[in-house]
């Protein structure tokens, strides 16, 4: 389901009321850009050094989309695990200084849009809508602006409901005698002409057989003596006019005043109102008062249901996910790794990270799964797999597989992409969908019976290791006792014919990582399955045009 700005306050309740009955949730997220130029992220960085680098980037890009995919399990049948999959796909836009009210909110409210050229041109590659997101963003803030806001809309309910009077006493000292004397003169006419309706409005009803007053004309059809307005002399005090509003609304609520600019001056006109028409004037201002104040806080009401919710959240590769999340919709990230992990925990005590369940050689053996990005993880398993089956409620058939094939097999690009990857909550979808089938396969029929080992470890991109959220100054390096190699070479040389070298010297399934022009390591497999020493030697005899170079690498934390 798009949830764009026109939709966010009218499926926020729909939104809520799922999340509160499901078993957890997915995300992903779309930004619009993650890694900062000029800048080298090595897959050779320790934990704090990758930390360091993301966060910086996770501060100076924005979001474009949220994905949240709400999973709830209906049963099983045949020792298939069955659960409706609920995907939102928010679009979000930074709101500016106009939009949320100008500066009476301070210039902490607004935020710029940083673009990548890379980034963008990937997004224009998956055919995002531009256009919706410019156009129809979700507005968002964090902590400190929601509380900012909150205090503006408190003061506006108060203004509507008449009750903000605490500064009515006061206000008229600072007048001059003149402007007292306008003031004056006005609260008489208010008056005068409350009475007049009242006496119009009384003579206009009777009493029926059991005593209620019945009104015989509408409250337009009866005349009042000299009408229901009064015009109000001149006034230029802007101060002045808004104390007399104010003033009316507290003590002659059935009667108000508005203004027009006439020049220097600001010409007013008193108008009465019935009850029932006052009343329902208060109605239409607060729902207008209450939707707003939904839009201008945005997403953030999103994340503090998530927060509040305390289910378990699935992602994939999901650090850097986390970091944009908690710089957007919570607060400056912490300086330093271990701070920033309490703050996480506090908000999301289960995580699970698909990526790092996928790729622990001891529950999924190395060449387990070919691909190991997100969609190629799906693919193993799809919506319908031997252990779980997923099916999309009413309303959420955009990323249903018979839409999906009947946009491919139409071809009409025009209408959007038959596939939706990276579209964050169809991404979102998939990752909780693999969640489900990576537990299954692991013996799990629940989320609830994860393996301890396996919750908040979360991935990070392009890093050697995993961070441990539960453990304040340790992380865990995810190739254990393997051995990696470091390895130089030709410039001429491509990566892949580094990687068929290595196939030769008796290296199944090679994971290799690019650590700069002319420089890769190479993950052996587990000791048992090759020897390093030998492919070592191997390496650097029988390809020394290729292979200048050949040791044993030494990870951060070991050194």
């Amino acid at each position: 389901m798009q949830v764009i700005y026109n939709t966010f306050a009218a499926t926020l309740p729909y939104f809520v009321k799922l999340l509160k009955t499901c078993d957890f949730y997915a995300f992903d997220e779309e930004m619009t850009g993650v890694a900062l130029p000029n800048t080298s992220d090595l897959i050779t960085f320790s934990t704090a050094e990758s930390y360091y680098f993301k966060r910086m980037a996770a501060k100076h890009y924005n979001l474009i989309q949220v994905g949240l995919c709400l999973f709830h399990r209906t049963g099983s049948t045949g020792g298939v695990a069955k659960y409706t999959a609920s995907p939102f796909n928010f679009v979000l836009f930074p709101q500016s200084m106009e939009e949320t009210g100008g500066a009476q909110f301070g210039s902490n409210i607004s935020s710029d849009i940083v673009l990548s050229s890379s980034a963008m041109a990937f997004h224009r590659r998956q055919e995002m809508d531009f256009q919706s997101w410019v156009y129809q963003g979700i507005g968002f803030c964090d902590k400190d602006q929601a509380d900012v806001l909150r205090n503006h809309w408190k003061r506006k309910r108060s203004e509507i409901s008449g009750s903000d009077n605490a500064e009515e006493k006061t206000a008229c000292d600072d007048f001059t005698d003149e402007e007292k004397s306008w003031v004056a003169a006005s609260i008489k006419a208010a008056e005068e002409l409350k009475q007049r309706a009242d006496t119009a409005w009384c003579d206009a009803t009777t009493k029926n057989m059991n005593g209620l007053l019945k009104v015989n004309q509408s409250a337009e059809a009866v005349k009042i003596l000299g009408t229901r307005e009064v015009l109000l002399e001149n006034q230029s005090s802007k101060k002045v006019t808004e104390h007399l509003a104010k003033y009316l609304k507290t003590h002659l609520p059935s009667v108000t005043v508005t203004y027009r600019r006439q020049g220097k001056m600001f010409a007013g006109t008193l108008c009465v109102f019935t009850e029932d028409e006052i009343q329902s004037k208060i109605a239409k201002e607060k729902a207008a008062c209450h939707c707003d104040e939904l839009n201008s806080l945005g997403f953030r009401l999103v994340f503090e249901e998530l927060v509040n919710s305390k289910k378990p959240c699935v992602g994939h590769n999901c650090f850097t996910d986390l970091l944009f999340l908690l710089t957007a919709f919570d607060q400056i990230l912490p300086e330093d790794l271990p701070s920033w992990k309490a703050r996480v925990k506090e908000l999301f005590p289960t995580i699970l990270d698909t990526k790092y369940i996928a790729t622990r050689v001891d529950r999924f053996p190395m060449g387990y799964f070919p691909k190991l990005y997100l969609g190629g993880l799906f693919e193993n398993y799809g919506m319908q797999s031997q252990k779980v089956e997923v099916s999309l409620p009413l309303g959420f058939q955009n990323y249903d597989p018979l839409t999906l094939m009947t946009k491919s097999h139409r071809n009409l690009p025009s209408r959007g992409p038959a596939n939706p990857s990276h579209e964050a909550g169809y991404d979102a979808l998939m990752t909780g969908t693999l969640l489900l089938n990576l537990l299954a396969e692991l013996g799990c029929n629940d989320v609830r019976e994860a393996p301890a080992d396996l919750i908040n470890k979360v991935s990070i991109f392009r890093s050697l290791y995993a961070v441990d959220l539960s453990k304040a100054d340790s992380d865990e390096y995810t190739p254990g006792e393997r051995v990696i190699l470091n390895l130089r070479f030709s410039l001429n040389s491509k990566w892949s014919d580094v990687e068929t070298c290595a196939k030769a010297s008796g290296v199944a399934n090679p994971v290799t990582y690019d650590v700069e022009k002319g420089h890769l390591i190479l993950v052996l497999p587990p000791l048992e399955k090759c020897e390093s020493d030998t492919i070592a030697d191997t390496l650097s005899k029988r390809f020394p045009d290729i292979i200048h170079e050949v040791s044993v690498y030494k990870p951060p934390h070991l050194v």
